[in-house]
């Protein structure tokens, strides 16, 4: 869902104080990845230095580095193309639109250009926007949903955190959630640490607290997890969560995915119905905090897992 996108030095070095403040706000904080081309020596940084020190108070645009690319070297759109491992979307100068035809916007394989000005009429961008607001519908096969909404973050994230009270209470159902959610972290993230906010008592039946973790710690065990390096499991009970959590949601570091129907979506191969999705970018974190807080304020009990000498080992109490 979040667009990868880079901007030529020269696009930027021209562009309107204006245009990088709505770049910045309307695109590249809500719904975008800067990929810096030029790591090494980033022209890019500096020039931004000011915009983005600015909106850091409001949250943290998400930046990437790569290797570098020879903007010299890029005479038409099949160069531009050439990229479309880096990043999907190019902002380039106005030369180099002419050249390349920008009418405003133009496909170079599967790379999109545009110039800085004319970012709000990306198509990336807009679908980006759109599936923001989207809900999840019935029956769409999970790994279509992971791709499309969760992977990118999964991707990027070190800290993935899970408010859902009904997250630790089904370890014993054939089809689980939790894990599949796990399989799917384990397939893309390169290294993360999952804290986990549930309740022993939001099921059908109230589970032991202390039969939880030891069933967790197995569950994981027999799924082989390496990627994922340590899960926290914070418990609270079910009245706990009605006063301080109602949404349920996930967390990618400072991007919080609310899900109407939690982590259940899932839990089949296809979901099993339609869920409210919201989409909140870093600006909103400090509410993804508090609600987090309240839980580890009002919990009844803390495990720690973790990955040593390849097995899940529980740890001591807290």
């Amino acid at each position: 869902m979040l667009v990868k996108f880079t901007i030529e030095p020269d696009a930027l070095s021209k562009a309107k104080p204006y245009h990088i403040r709505n770049l910045l706000k309307n695109h590249w904080n809500p719904y975008g990845i800067l990929v810096d081309v030029d790591s090494q020596n980033s022209i890019l940084k500096h020039q931004l230095r000011e915009y983005y020190t600015t909106f850091q108070s409001n949250g943290y645009p998400l930046w990437q580095d790569t290797s570098e690319i020879d903007w010299a070297s890029i005479d038409d759109p099949e160069d531009l193309a050439k990229y479309h491992h880096k990043f999907e979307l190019a902002l380039i100068e106005e030369t180099r639109a002419l050249v390349f035809g920008l009418n405003p916007t133009k496909y170079c394989g599967n790379v999109e250009a545009a110039e800085l000005h004319n970012v709000s009429e990306s198509d990336k961008f807009e679908s980006a926007r759109q599936l923001a607001n989207c809900n999840i519908p019935i029956g769409q096969p999970i790994v279509d949903l992971w791709a499309e909404r969760f992977q990118m973050l999964a991707k990027i994230s070190k800290q993935v955190t899970i408010v859902d009270r009904y997250a630790a209470w089904n370890f014993d159902d054939e089809q689980n959630d939790l894990l599949n959610l796990f399989q799917f972290l384990e397939n893309d993230s390169s290294k993360c640490y999952v804290t986990i906010y549930s309740s022993p008592d939001a099921g059908r039946n109230s589970v032991a607290l202390d039969q939880i973790a030891i069933k967790l710690q197995k569950k994981v065990s027999q799924l082989g997890l390496k990627k994922i390096k340590k899960i926290t499991l914070h418990l609270s009970l079910n009245h706990v969560f009605s006063t301080y959590a109602h949404d349920r949601y996930i967390r990618f570091d400072g991007i919080t995915c609310i899900i109407g129907k939690g982590i259940e979506v899932f839990r089949y191969p296809n979901t099993n119905a339609n869920s409210i999705f919201a989409f909140k970018s870093s600006q909103f974190i400090n509410d993804s905090r508090r609600t987090e807080e309240a839980l580890r304020n009002n919990k009844t009990d803390t495990s720690r897992l973790a990955l040593h000498n390849g097995s899940w080992q529980l740890l001591p109490a807290p």
